[in-house]
């Protein structure tokens, strides 16, 4: 059933309010991109993640399992501008082993993608795929610096993508200034921040709803990290795929991120968890667990034995002070939480009717 009317006009607000912030006017333009072939604006999804989430290479993945076997010839993705196609080009040189893996975010791009492919109904959809990359600061209320551009794309999109990277939250020996396990800014910081910068520019637009409007598909990275797959692994969550790959079931994921969330054996970030719950549908929120680089067949640095038989060594390896693919990367679930929202968007109806701001 399609949204009410009210949110086509919530979100040409946030466009027009957006459009008169002299902050980042100059960007504007980055964000425009074709009609689609029908004459109907393309679905809008954006892809949100904190610092060090992967969301490079979560990118470069996503065109990589595009160009698997199964969706050769029926799904396509291509940068809309210079930039944003050298973005998805270096990310897919990292994962073939060509280049070492992107390093952390140093200046802020606006970058933008289209996927075309079909739907089970047999008929053919267009989506504008969002990134704002940007360093921390636009993640981060305290800073001075206004994340405009970043509340854009979240507030004007149908869907998003949120990149929760648990390695932030495992427990660390010497934790310090609200790090996490890798000495970067806890995910519950940035995430409670942005999401309460979001709710405010969607209501102050004239949604009333209690809880946002979009369509959620919530992805648990890395789970190629040797923590976050022995936490899975002991939670007794770990299946094989049909490759024989290790990997945690679409309908086991929910239980994953939750325990990685609330449960201090495996992770701290309840906020997160609560935030999620409260803030968005349940009815329109999906859980994934994913890994952009897939495991290895090893053996690693550590010279341990692959403890379940199957494919699950690490498959980041460092080398001269920086990552590399061990083998060329073999991407898991990472298609997936695109298609649910296209999905669920294309058959419960846009949650806004007019063209993302230009």
């Amino acid at each position: 059933m399609s949204e009410p009317d009210h949110e086509a006009g919530l979100f040409d607000d946030i466009a027009s309010a957006t459009a008169a912030a002299p902050a980042e006017a100059a960007d504007d333009s980055r964000w425009a991109e074709p009609d689609a072939a029908d004459g109907r604006d393309p679905i809008s999804i954006a892809l949100w993640g904190g610092v060090g989430s992967g969301k490079s290479v979560f990118i470069g993945a996503l065109r990589r399992a595009i160009g698997f076997t199964e969706h050769v010839g029926r799904w396509s993705m291509h940068g809309l501008d210079k930039d944003s196609r050298s973005y998805s080009n270096n990310a897919a040189a990292g994962l073939r082993g060509e280049t070492p893996l992107p390093l952390a975010t140093e200046t802020a791009s606006n970058l933008s993608w289209t996927v075309r492919g079909p739907l089970s109904s047999g008929d053919d959809v267009q989506v504008t795929l969002r990134l704002r990359d940007a360093p921390g600061g636009d993640y981060r209320e305290s800073n001075d610096a206004s994340p405009e551009a970043t509340l854009q794309y979240l507030a004007a999109a149908d869907g998003l993508i949120y990149l929760f990277d648990p390695t932030g939250e495992l427990p660390d020996p010497d934790p310090a200034g609200g790090a996490g396990g890798n000495g970067r800014p806890r995910a519950a910081g940035s995430f409670t921040s942005t999401l309460q910068l979001l709710q405010a520019r969607v209501a102050e637009a004239g949604h009333a709803g209690v809880r946002l409007p979009h369509f959620l598909a919530v992805c648990v990275t890395k789970l190629d990290d040797r923590r976050v797959f022995a936490a899975a692994n002991r939670l007794g969550l770990i299946d094989s795929d049909a490759n024989g790959s290790p990997w945690v079931p679409n309908e086991l994921a929910k239980e994953f991120f939750r325990r990685l969330c609330t449960d201090q054996r495996y992770g701290n970030a309840p906020e997160i968890w609560n935030d999620i719950q409260g803030a968005f549908d349940p009815a329109r929120t999906s859980y994934f667990a994913t890994s952009a680089l897939g495991f290895s067949y090893g053996p690693d640095s550590t010279g341990e034995a692959d403890p379940l038989g199957m494919r699950t060594f690490p498959n980041r390896v460092p080398r001269e002070k920086l990552f590399w693919v061990q083998e060329s990367a073999q991407p898991i679930n990472v298609f997936e939480p695109l298609q649910t929202l296209i999905t669920q968007i294309a058959a419960h109806g846009r949650v806004h009717g007019a063209a993302v701001a230009r």
